[in-house]
């Protein structure tokens, strides 16, 4: 089990949950950040022998790409495109490298909801380079999704949210309703205990769900993020050990 969280969007703690993770997802400069937080945040994961990721979302600052924008094929593409050369232009000129591609926000709420838009954002990171893996969310149809990535000739990263409520059919709770995000390092803990042992996530109404899980990730912008990203740490050496 590995560690991943958000990061290069401009807060204060990237170096202090850097130590504790073993991926990065770098934002490219669209929801949050810009080229220069991009190559500190890379300089820090390289410092702590961090795998990269590049964090696409939708251009919106504002809303810090929680918002969801309705866009074309072509402009999606573009989207995916635009970011992906920038990680890549930025990587180079510092002698390192990305290997994954998660979605941020309302793009990957979107992607999970609509399998013409998450087969558009596959084809799109497979066309740019088909060494890439493709994070998403480990869901219980974990075997259509594979079969989709294997349409799409790409593979895939499935993960699972400690901070974060889940609905009965295996997606996050809208942050608009009350408890879609856990407050307390105890509801984290719990929740992530029982992704690691059993292999499934609890419901926000008590509903066992099963899933199949590679990584753990921490939202960066979480009140809680560094003492999250020690407790995850401490526990998966323990557990995974």
């Amino acid at each position: 089990m590995r560690i991943n969280c958000d990061l290069g969007e401009g807060l204060d703690n990237d170096a202090a949950i850097m130590l504790h993770l073993h991926m990065a997802n770098i934002a490219c400069a669209a929801h949050a950040g810009d080229e220069a937080c991009m190559r500190r945040t890379i300089e820090l994961a390289r410092q702590h022998q961090v795998e990269i990721g590049a964090h696409i979302g939708f251009e919106d600052k504002e809303h810090f790409g929680r918002r969801e924008i309705n866009l074309s094929s072509a402009e999606l593409k573009r989207l995916c495109q635009t970011q992906l050369d920038l990680m890549a232009r930025v990587c180079a000129s510092m002698g390192a490298r990305f290997t994954y591609v998660k979605p941020h926000g309302a793009l990957y709420n979107m992607m999970m909801r609509d399998r013409d838009i998450l087969a558009l954002l596959m084809q799109a990171v497979a066309a740019f380079d088909n060494s890439l893996r493709f994070m998403l969310m480990a869901v219980p149809e974990h075997g259509d999704l594979e079969a989709l990535a294997q349409q799409h000739q790409i593979r895939l990263i499935h993960e699972a949210f400690v901070d974060r409520a889940y609905t009965d059919d295996g997606r996050l709770l809208p942050r608009s309703e009350p408890g879609a995000s856990h407050q307390t390092l105890e509801q984290i803990q719990v929740q992530a205990k029982d992704i690691i042992e059993n292999n499934q996530i609890e419901t926000i109404k008590q509903k066992q769900l099963p899933v199949s899980v590679q990584t753990l990730c921490i939202h960066g912008d979480h009140a809680l993020a560094v003492e999250v990203a020690q407790l995850l740490r401490s526990m998966v050496d323990e557990l995974c050990a």
